[in-house]
């Protein structure tokens, strides 16, 4: 189980009060009761890895107004329900929705539906930090290239020496070669980021003594 605990959403006169409570004590977790979901929970020492929202004692524009509020939060959701309506379509369909059980027969049912949900949750999270570290190498193999085109068409140099001189350049600047990259990109060639950085010991700097080979 994550450290960072569960979030409970849930009425005062909810029936399920006491079945939350044990259901969270078979798994050793401390919850922390919410009357609404945070409005920002980043900057909070607690950031729920999974909220329970026990759908009882709402009404249907509340139900609709929290599920917006929801929509938009990083963290799983189990759905806890006495009865399901034709309204509660909203709720069951929001991203973060992993489990919902509907009149559960005691705290053994959610609590396994809760480590079903963490489980979900864990590999969801691990999926998308590979998602987002494929786009990211995606990105920088994008921005090199065309850092490279730029250079081999300023320049008249093959593809091999343009990645050195991309190297160096960086390496001169003290900086790492994305941002040399993007501003190559972005201002078309290594005379302008030599002019615009002003550093005369880089070689490639048009009034520099020492020249490239």
């Amino acid at each position: 189980m994550h450290e960072n605990g569960i979030a409970v959403l849930q009425r005062q006169n909810s029936p399920y009060i006491l079945l939350i409570k044990e259901a969270l004590r078979i798994l050793g977790v401390s919850p922390v009761y919410l009357s609404s979901p945070p409005k920002d929970v980043s900057p909070d020492p607690f950031t729920p890895w999974l909220m329970i929202w026990d759908l009882n004692a709402y009404s249907v524009s509340e139900k609709s107004q929290t599920a917006a509020e929801l929509k938009e939060m990083p963290h799983g959701l189990v759905i806890l329900s006495d009865r399901s309506s034709v309204a509660d379509k909203e709720v069951f369909s929001l991203p973060g929705a992993l489990a919902w059980l509907s009149r559960p027969k005691g705290p053994g049912e959610l609590a396994v539906a809760i480590l079903v949900a963490s489980s979900l949750y864990e590999r969801h999270t691990e999926i998308l930090a590979r998602l987002a570290q494929i786009r990211l190498e995606l990105n920088t193999r994008n921005l090199l290239d065309r850092a490279k085109r730029v250079v081999m068409m300023s320049e008249k140099v093959s593809e091999q020496y343009a990645m050195t001189k991309l190297k160096d350049c960086s390496r001169n600047l003290n900086r790492r070669m994305m941002a040399t990259a993007r501003e190559i990109s972005h201002l078309g060639g290594f005379a302008k980021l030599c002019v615009k950085c002003k550093i005369a010991s880089c070689p490639y700097h048009p009034n520099s003594a020492q020249k490239p080979e």
